[in-house]
């Protein structure tokens, strides 16, 4: 993914599946700018301040452009 976004900076990259919380600064950070997790959302007693959470995350990253790749995260 991190190579994906050094080349191509404009292009949506998405992650499905296995997203959440605890997941989602690892793939924000490789370059992620599209991210499906229904099951963080859905399950999570706030759905609301899950997906704000995630809104963050990736909007925090995508703010900086300095994107790393995290062993183990994506």
């Amino acid at each position: 993914m991190l190579d994906l976004r050094e080349r191509y900076p404009e292009l949506d990259i998405e992650v499905d599946g296995g997203i959440g919380p605890s997941t989602i600064q690892g793939a924000a950070d490789a370059g992620s700018n599209v991210i499906v997790a229904g099951s963080a959302v859905f399950n999570a007693k706030d759905p609301g301040s899950v997906i704000q959470l995630l809104r963050e995350k990736v909007e925090g990253a995508q703010a900086t452009g300095q994107f790393t790749y995290v062993e183990g995260s994506c």
